[in-house]
């Protein structure tokens, strides 16, 4: 009985989980969450989290709404797993729970997997297979992994082994019992697609291992093996496939990716050297937070002091060795089923080794491929597990061959256990606590958790505008050890707008824009009417949020003022640091207006919207058909942060003046030009050695060449245009100097300052040189893995003008200079950019760079001019700077500046009252109280996306949403005048003369997309009976 006992105890499967069980008590921390970095957290609120999975083409969560970009709906499956478990398993600690289970579930794929491969008459296959699961379990890869939990990582690394297990099971012995299996596993993997690119690696390994079986006797089954895998993941597959085909770019373009994107390649370059390749070290090792002493220290802190011991780093060599024996093993043996894995192996390896030789050549070749290299960015994250279940396999087959030459015909094979053990011990930490980051553990104050309880019965629609908001990077800081892309969206149902979604939205991303600049700006009427254009309704002021550069820069008791001090806002209720407001003033989500203004140009980006403020609703220019009034700014979008500067118009120079260029539509001919009112100090010249010493510098306007204004201070100007050829347009600013302006060859500042290494204290190489070329000073810098800084501290500079930023830079080799523009009041960066690496006609020519700082607080003083020259890896960089000069410019009348052809005056509206029913968040069905007599605007306050469709549908017909998303010509008279309305809304010109009697219905149709893909779940039980007649005509013949 007790040897019967005994054995079961030592049974791999059971030392596996008695492991796991191990890890799981040493990690876990009794009141906390595991939340932090990027995390899932459908726990907060089961039934509004599983609805925006069901219904995920369209995010309404995420700030003003967007086309999901992520598999979102992958998680639906996994959601409703962690539901059915939550009576049993507290929601506290229900994320722990899921990713411990992660690690037994691969693990244990890994065992099995490793045990099919090992022919089954060996002595020591259940052995064999145990060294390699516990490698799988015990390596720096999957430290690395979970270190940060994501859900879509933990599910990767526990189903790709089973999936390639399965795969391998189903080609070699085809049976409905093994299709089955792969059915099933296929479907509990999908969560691992939340992040689309895990698909793709899966996808990519499912390719190498079936071109290895691919002949006329088994195309059959891989024909229905790759339909198979369609049909169960098409559900989220193809809304990814739709988003990459509309709005990849604006993911690429985001300002978050712009300056992060080449930071990380970098970084994961850095870690592609042959030593670290073979350890599986990667970028993680690298990277830093700041610590609650507010210094920087490495999210592998622990890890790395554990590496310093010789005998640890010795050890993390013996695995590749082992797998190397591993590779010959199954050669020797001709174990064809192992094999396979080779292919992958060595794919793998060639990727995540693209800084060593041979193989760096064998990664420019596929970093070549576009699609490849937009996917593999990062390479670590995404293929650090298949590496590591190659390598896995072959370190079992070769701890197994090994101790077999070595200990030949033992029945205790004591070389094997060593290789079984050898992993744990490489990765003992684990045991202390150490493989979750400590910031991931975090305890949440139970006032969030009021606070969510507090919006349950409020309109799900509500957006809610979380404040501060003080950088655009969409990464918080709380007091309560939580740094991450935040979590509260998943215990609110309504919209929050934070900056972790401006990723995939320009809309997300301009409202950031508008919003802190009227906050740092300190202007309540401006922070008003961007509430009111967003349809805010909530004011949430979370007073955890904490910044660990400079506290100053949360700007918190200036937005309380800005906050009390408006007559829209007020006060509802406080949990503790969070205090809540209600906006009074807002409209609906969906409202009727009467016909609007047109105004152009569209733009992009910007922090002022100055037709809003003078027109208040409007649309944009793109796709309108109305006869009313059509408005023109010129300069509408005068501040930038893209790297390549200004958007609708250009700016040139001479020796005295800047001219800013543009070109006036043709539909402008012999219409209005409105020159707003201007303040003398707009275009005053202080002498900066005598402040009584003053000139004034009037900017001209010219039209085609010719002189049509001069500005007249304290006056608005509105007069017709001449008849114009070619309508160019110039607004000439003179250069104002004086106690205003900075120069860095006037101030001897380019001869004087001197770089400093910051951020990173242990550069390989930080040096810089004064240079003189054709009479032209510059200064060079050079960095090699290190981060050098210049200052040019210009403190005198009034925040009651906006400037004209000129930089004169020319990039050598690597990354291009950074950029910033530190406000000396806020402590924050006003502008961050990389400067844009261009292509030179002459070699020795140096790029002119534009900026433009807008004005900000009337009575705050200084900036700094932040430059750095940035160096990830072996990677140098070399940048020279040279000329910097700093003008101001009368920032409110360029912006101000605008043409006018006036239009039909609209009727006078009549009040409306809607009745809309919201079911989720594809669809809206309105109507009317009385129906509008005549045309009217519907506003959908969502972003604007082509995908929204407008329906004029009989009262009586009731469609369900198949019908309605799968076959919309069923659904009523399109309605087709769809158009942007204030920069980011949806708008329709509708006729409420031809809508008697009908109601409207609009439909996000993309939605389609995840409807249809569910939908194909009934073909599963076709294949099946398909293998079963196949097989059973087999079996009789």
């Amino acid at each position: 009985m007790i040897i019967r006992f005994f054995n079961f105890l030592i049974k791999p499967q059971i030392i596996i989980f008695t492991l796991v069980l191990v890890i799981a008590v040493t990690n876990y921390q009794p009141g906390t969450v595991l939340s932090g970095w990027d995390n899932l957290h459908p726990e907060f609120g089961f039934d509004f989290n599983l609805k925006r999975s069901l219904f995920a083409v369209w995010q309404e969560y995420q700030g003003l709404g967007l086309l999901g970009g992520m598999g979102h709906a992958a998680d639906l499956i996994r959601q409703i797993f962690l539901y059915l478990i939550s009576p049993i398993i507290p929601v506290q600690i229900i994320r722990y729970f899921f990713h411990f289970l992660m690690l037994l579930i691969g693990t244990l794929g890994l065992y099995y997997f490793l045990f099919f491969l090992i022919p089954k008459n060996h002595v020591m296959r259940k052995w064999g297979a145990l060294s390699g699961s516990l490698f799988y379990l015990f390596n720096l890869a999957t430290v690395q992994m979970f270190n940060v939990p994501f859900e879509p990582y933990s599910a990767h690394y526990a189903f790709l082994p089973w999936l390639l297990f399965l795969t391998i099971r189903y080609l070699r012995l085809p049976s409905l019992k093994n299709y089955m299996y792969l059915v099933f596993i296929n479907f509990l993997a999908v969560p691992q697609s939340y992040i689309g690119t895990f698909f793709l690696v899966y996808i990519l390994a499912l390719s190498i291992l079936t071109s290895q079986f691919l002949n006329k006797k088994n195309f059959g089954r891989i024909a229905v093996l790759y339909l198979t895998v369609f049909i169960i993941n098409a559900f989220w597959l193809l809304p990814n496939v739709y988003f990459i085909y509309k709005k990849v770019n604006v993911n690429t373009q985001a300002k978050i990716n712009r300056m992060s994107t080449q930071d990380m390649f970098l970084r994961n370059k850095k870690f592609g050297d042959l030593a670290n390749v073979l350890l599986l070290k990667g970028f993680w090792f690298d990277n830093t937070e700041i610590n609650s002493t507010g210094n920087l220290e490495y999210q592998l802190q622990d890890w790395l002091g554990y590496f310093k011991d010789p005998g640890v780093q010795m050890t993390g060599f013996v695995f590749p060795i082992l797998a190397i024996f591993g590779c010959y093993y199954a050669f020797k043996e001709k174990n064809r089923n192992s094999l396979l894995l080779l292919p992958l192996l060595i794919f793998s390896f060639s990727i995540l080794a693209n800084n060593a030789p041979f193989f760096i050549y064998l990664a420019e070749i596929f970093y070549k491929i576009p699609l490849f290299s937009q996917v593999f960015r990062f390479p670590f994250t995404k293929l650090s597990i298949l590496h590591i279940i190659s390598l896995a396999v072959f370190y079992g087959l070769g701890s197994l061959w090994l101790s077999e030459k070595i200990l030949p015909y033992r029945k205790i094979n004591l070389l094997l256990i060593l290789f079984i053990i050898l992993p744990v011990f490489y990765c003992l930490p684990v045991f202390f606590g150490k493989l979750f980051y400590y910031k991931v553990r975090a305890e949440i104050p139970r006032e969030y958790f009021e606070l969510f309880e507090y919006f349950r019965d409020k309109p799900s629609s509500d957006r809610i505008a979380n404040f501060p908001q003080y950088t655009f990077w969409g990464w918080t800081f709380y007091r309560f050890n939580y740094s991450g892309s935040g979590f509260i969206w998943y215990g609110l149902e309504q919209p929050v707008l934070d900056r972790a979604f401006d990723v995939w939205s320009r809309e997300n991303e301009n409202y950031f824009n508008e919003i802190s600049y009227a906050i740092y700006s300190r202007n309540l009427s401006l922070f008003e009417q961007v509430l009111k254009k967003y349809q805010i309704k909530w004011v949430l002021f979370d007073g955890n949020v904490i910044s660990f550069s400079n506290s100053r820069e949360l700007y918190k008791d200036r937005l309380e003022t800005l906050i009390s001090s408006s007559s829209i806002i007020r006060p509802v209720k406080s949990f503790g640091p969070l205090s809540l407001y209600k906006v009074e003033t807002t409209g609906e989500n969906i409202r009727l207006s009467n016909v609007l203004p047109v105004v152009s140009p569209n733009y992009i980006s910007g922090n002022l919207d100055m037709a809003y403020l003078e027109t208040g609703d409007y649309i944009n220019s793109t796709g309108s058909r109305t006869e009313t009034d059509r408005i023109h700014f010129p300069f509408r979008a005068l501040y930038s942060d893209t790297p390549g500067g200004l958007h609708e118009f250009d700016i040139s120079e001479d020796e005295d003046e800047y001219v800013f260029k543009t070109i006036i539509p043709a539909e402008f001919r012999n219409q209005r030009i409105v020159i707003p009112e201007s303040q003398p100090a707009d275009f005053l010249e202080i002498d900066r050695n005598d402040l009584a010493k003053t000139a004034k510098k009037i900017p001209l306007i010219f039209l085609d060449g010719k002189l049509i204004a001069e500005i007249k201070e304290n006056q608005e100007l509105s007069f017709l245009l001449p008849n114009f050829f070619n309508g160019n347009l110039e607004v000439r600013i003179p250069k104002i100097k004086g106690y205003y302006y900075f120069d860095s060859y006037d101030s001897d500042a380019i001869s004087t300052i001197n770089p400093f290494t910051c951020e990173k204290p242990d550069p390989e190489l930080n040096s810089y040189e004064r240079i003189i070329e054709f009479e032209k000073p510059f200064l060079r810098t050079s960095s090699i893995d290190g981060i050098y800084c210049l200052n040019y501290e210009m403190n005198n500079l009034t925040h009651q003008f906006g400037y004209l930023v000129r930089v004169e830079s020319r990039n050598i080799s690597g990354k291009s200079l950074y950029l910033g523009v530190i406000n000396d009041n806020s402590k924050r960066s006003d502008l961050e950019i990389y400067l844009p690496r261009k292509k030179r006609a002459i070699p020795e020519d140096f790029d002119v760079s534009y900026l433009i700082v807008p004005p900000m607080e009337n009575y705050a003083l200084g900036y700094i001019l932040n430059i750095r020259n940035i160096s990830i890896g072996r990677s140098e960089t070399v940048n020279d700077i040279g000329r910097i000069s700093v003008n101001p410019i009368p920032y409110k009348f360029i912006t101000g500046l605008k043409l006018v052809k006036d239009g039909i005056n609209p009727f006078a509206f009549e009040n409306i009252n809607l009745s809309v029913n919201h079911p989720h968040p594809a669809k809206y069905i309105v109507k009317f109280s009385n129906m509008p007599r005549q045309q009217s605007t519907l506003i959908l306050s969502q972003s604007y996306d082509e995908g929204w469709k407008l329906y004029a549908v009989d009262q009586n017909i009731q469609n369900s949403d198949f019908l309605s998303f799968i076959l919309p010509s069923k659904n009523g008279i399109e309605i087709k005048n769809h158009f942007k309305v204030n920069n980011w809304e949806n708008g329709w010109l509708i006729d409420g003369s031809q809508l008697s009697g009908k109601k409207l219905l609009v439909l996000y149709l993309p939605q389609r997309w995840q409807i249809f893909g569910m939908t194909l779940w009934i073909l599963l039980p076709v294949l099946l009976f398909f293998h079963r007649g196949s097989h059973r005509n087999k079996d009789t013949s």
